[in-house]
């Protein structure tokens, strides 16, 4: 997790929302097929990064 806060903001927060994208897909995939749990541990870990670094992230001005 220590990796997850070393991320540049901007980065991080598109990080997150493509995460948050693949965890929808992960979830819908998960809920409509039988995949066992290599899916629902792969939807796990997309939504732990998601929340990992959209908590984290943090908005820096320059001004």
């Amino acid at each position: 997790m220590n990796f997850l806060l070393q991320i540049i903001a901007k980065t991080g927060l598109a990080l997150g929302i493509v995460f948050s994208v693949l965890a929808f897909i992960m979830f819908y995939i998960v809920w409509s097929y039988d995949t066992g749990f290599i899916g629902g541990l792969m939807t796990g870990l997309l939504t732990g990064a998601d929340i990992g670094l959209l908590a984290t992230y943090k908005k820096t001005n320059f001004n």
